[in-house]
């Protein structure tokens, strides 16, 4: 079987089909500072996980704000992983014992 290229197909838009295009779906998270913090792409026939999106969008947003990491399947409102670029100081303020 030959590999085509998308240009290489004949004619115009009319009769093609997404498998024809190679279509995929994309996700991009942008942080405030205008830094890509997320990329994901899926193929054309798999859907996107919406409540996945909203995991990571939830990391990435504690991250941000309170320096700790989500494990994984993590349920909101459940433990988080305080993370290791935090020196001992710092995590006994921002963490106290009580």
């Amino acid at each position: 079987m030959e590999n085509k290229k998308v240009f290489d197909e004949p004619g115009n838009w009319e009769g093609r089909t997404p498998v024809t295009n190679q279509t995929v779906r994309s996700v991009f998270i942008i942080s405030p500072d205008k830094k890509v913090k997320l990329m994901l792409t899926y193929p054309m026939g798999t859907a996107r996980n919406f409540y996945e999106i909203l995991r990571t969008l939830d990391s990435l947003q504690l991250d941000a704000n309170h320096k700790v990491s989500i494990p994984v399947y993590r349920n909101y409102g459940e433990d988080v992983i305080v993370s290791p670029a935090l020196s001992e100081a710092e995590m006994s303020a921002q963490f106290p014992v009580v």
